[in-house]
This record gives structure tokens, sequence and C-alpha cells, in this order.
């Protein structure tokens, strides 16, 4: 594994500097994030190839659910 940027955030130092409480919730997001990926990971390592598929064809599942992107339970691949 290697690290990686995902978003860039211009100025993000800078408005930290000026909102600390900002710094607060960047560092909190980053260790939730953290503590997901490990768990998603450490939940996934020890299952057969068909329960990997299953998990994350629930978890694509359940996050367009989230954002409102599937309608009567149907979830559009395209």
């Amino acid at each position: 594994m290697q690290d990686s940027i995902i978003c860039w955030i211009p100025g993000l130092f800078r408005m930290c500097y000026h909102y600390p409480e900002l710094s607060l919730l960047v560092i909190r997001e980053e260790e939730r994030e953290k503590v997901l990926t490990e768990h998603c990971m450490a939940n996934i390592a020890h299952r057969s190839m068909r329960e990997k598929i299953a998990f994350m064809v629930l978890e694509l599942y359940l996050r367009l659910k989230l954002r409102g992107l599937n309608s009567d339970n149907i979830s559009s691949f395209y």
C-alpha cells in the first residue's frame, strides 16, 4: 500500500491556522476513516471470493441508498 492524495483542499493549512476547531474536525474525520478502513479490511480478509463480492455489492448498494441514488431498491451500474 502507498500513501496517496484523494482530495487536495487549497489553503487547508491556512484555514486550520485561523480556525483551530477546523483542525480538530479534520483530524477526527481522518481518524474515523482510518478506523472504518481497518475494520473493512479485517472484515473481508478471511472471506471467500464469493463473500468478498457480496460484501462489495452490498456496500455499493448501501452507499447509493444513503445518497438517494437508487429508487425502488434498484441501482443501475453504468
